[in-house]
């Protein structure tokens, strides 16, 4: 089940790590927050492709009977700026997003401390979303 990105409380910008590789555990995280809320993951060079690898364990142990994720592309500027501004949480990963969020006043977290929540060794999820 999908959510119009009206109804999304939670915009999460996935980049690549520096070495190449997409952010397998935050996007995951992302999926298991959507149980409880709609998540829009605005892809900045990455393919729906790539996430829906990522996803394809989660997805077949807890199923897809969850508010879901919205992907959205990044470089459609106005439609995920809109996204944002709706939004109640946004977490940006790159330098050029921050700057569009903060020129039309739109609060943001660094993505990184969702990282770096997903990397925590004890197995905590990173709070993605209010729950």
């Amino acid at each position: 089940m999908f959510a119009p990105p009206q109804q999304c409380s939670t915009l999460l910008e996935i980049v690549r790590h520096p070495d190449g590789d997409v952010p397998v555990r935050l996007i995951r995280a992302a999926y298991l927050a959507s149980r409880s809320e709609a998540v829009m993951l605005a892809l900045n060079c990455v393919t729906r492709a790539e996430v829906d690898r990522a996803l394809d364990p989660v997805v077949a142990h807890i199923g897809i009977d969850v508010r879901g994720v919205v992907y959205a592309d990044l470089a459609d500027d106005g439609f995920v700026l809109r996204a944002a501004a709706r939004a109640q949480r946004v977490f940006a990963a790159s330098d050029a997003f921050r700057a569009k969020l903060r020129s039309r006043g739109i609060a943001y977290r660094d993505s990184a401390d969702l990282e770096r929540d997903a990397d925590d060794p004890s197995g905590h999820e990173p709070k993605i979303a209010d729950r």
